[in-house]
């Protein structure tokens, strides 16, 4: 009971803070973002109440989590007077609305549907019902979420400098380990039930966002191509923290596009703390929102002959994007020099130029055999050219800038150009050791550019048509 309740809370905080935002959500977007979002706001929360010295207990646990919910719950009543953050819940379980839905669908969508959900299925059996037995799981985030878990604190033995036992897999920012931490608190089945619903939310969030551009049958594929796709489906059943950062970027970035296309002002809120949260989650979160803030300042500066480009608006839109992510940096570095006194367990990195013969090349070949095997990856990087290539075409063809994708082009290749030079600067004496961080965390590193290499593919203009043209929706029956 108390572990399902854990995971409710958790639910509501996401749902309420999606209502504080906006009304206008999708069922497939709240049920999407409400998790990842409620997470991160729990794991904050939690690190609030360590530092503030309230021991990592299940009673203060729980009791924290209850009065974020109260806390959050008064918010919407007072600010917004809305109680029923079930809305959009309940506009779908209304009497004859579901089967009403499930009749406008094709059989495409529908089989495309039953193929996920066996999928998620047999991800998740595998997750619940098969020991962690990744070495970086063993040994970093697991270790850690036991270690927080079984003292209470973030802080603990695992950092005594007399015996550290902590490598750099246990001083990445903490949204995972307090993440596993909470079900070991709360006293699930299984601490794997957290990676678990991060995949499902991946799904409904994908899905939801999709929609926004493209017909149910076209979201629904790429959907299934993204969580079939073989090493992320199988670094889904481990504990380990790259899958659960996809569903971060995922949201941050195609919602940061969808408010660049002018599709609301709630998207930009939904980019600022899902970015946010995802840096609190990985460092390599700032790859991805260093791009997002040049995209910002490009918008601003062709919105001058509307109003200044240093007016009060703007300035505050620059300063409500920014300063959250680099809060997020900020405070676990100073944290973890300064508290956990850790800093010098950090990836080896150099910045300028490495003197080391060879080694653009060698890294190079290197991530061209990861990034084009299809044992990993499937077809996904090649629908990424693929589309590219038929943007293109239709460029030559139709004299036609299809600016929404070009946006998408440039975020995907500045945040891969920006990783791939972090990787660059990792300082080793040799390149046999060197081929070891590209080769494991380069490889995991490439999930985050998985769904937007899809969400490219499936919004060009010439796969839209196409798409467009197998789907047929039937009329709904007044």
């Amino acid at each position: 009971m108390i572990a399902l309740f854990s995971i409710v809370s958790v639910y509501l905080i996401g749902m309420i803070v999606l209502r504080l935002i906006s009304r206008e959500w999708s069922l497939s977007e709240t049920l999407g973002f409400g998790f990842p979002i409620g997470m991160g706001c729990v794991t904050v929360w939690m690190f609030l109440m360590d530092v503030l010295g309230i021991s990592l207990i299940r009673g203060t646990v729980l009791s924290g989590t209850f009065l974020l919910v109260a806390f959050l719950y008064f918010l919407l009543y007072y600010f917004k007077k809305d109680q029923d953050i079930f809305a959009p819940i309940k506009r779908y379980v209304r009497k004859g609305e579901i089967s009403r839905l499930l009749h406008k669908q094709n059989a495409g969508v529908l089989f495309l549907s039953g193929v996920l959900i066996y999928l998620i299925y047999l991800v998740t059996v595998k997750a619940l019902y098969w020991p962690a037995i990744h070495y970086d799981t063993i040994a970093g985030y697991d270790f850690l979420a036991r270690a927080i878990a079984h003292e209470g604190t973030l802080h603990n033995s695992l950092f005594d400098p007399a015996h550290r036992l902590v490598s750099y897999r246990s001083i990445y920012p903490p949204l995972f380990p307090l993440s596993f931490a909470y079900a070991y608190i709360c006293g699930e089945m299984s601490v794997k039930i957290i990676p678990i619903l991060y995949y499902v939310s991946i799904a409904f969030s994908f899905y939801g966002l999709l929609r926004r551009y493209v017909n149910p049958l076209s979201s629904m594929l790429m959907v299934l191509i993204l969580l079939a796709t073989p090493e992320f489906a199988a670094q889904s059943t481990f504990l380990m923290t790259n899958m659960p950062q996809t569903i971060y970027t995922l949201i941050g970035v195609i919602g940061f596009i969808c408010w660049f296309n002018h599709k609301g002002e709630r998207y930009f809120a939904l980019s600022i703390i899902t970015l946010t949260l995802g840096v609190w989650g990985r460092t390599e979160g700032v790859v991805f929102f260093i791009p997002c803030c040049f995209a910002l300042a490009y918008r601003l500066i062709r919105e001058c002959r509307e109003r200044s480009l240093f007016s009060r608006e703007n300035v505050k839109r620059c300063l409500w994007f920014g300063i959250p992510s680099c809060v997020a940096y900020g405070t676990w570095e100073i944290y973890l020099k300064y508290v956990l006194k850790a800093s010098d367990l950090q990836q080896p990195f150099k910045l300028g130029i490495i003197e080391l013969k060879g080694k653009f090349d060698f890294m190079m070949r290197i991530v061209e055999e990861i990034s084009f095997s299809s044992q990993l990856y499937g077809w996904v990087i090649y629908l990424g050219i693929t589309a590219f290539v038929l943007n293109l075409i239709y460029l030559m063809y139709k004299r036609e800038w299809l600016f929404f994708n070009g946006i998408t082009l440039s975020l995907i290749v500045a945040a891969w150009c920006i990783y791939l030079w972090v990787y660059y600067q990792i300082d080793v004496p040799s390149l046999d050791i060197f081929e070891g961080y590209i080769s494991y965390g380069y490889k995991r590193g490439l999930f985050n550019f998985l769904p937007l290499l899809l969400f490219y593919f499936a919004t060009s203009k010439v796969v839209q048509n196409f798409s467009n043209m197998l789907y047929m929706e039937y009329p709904q029956k007044k």
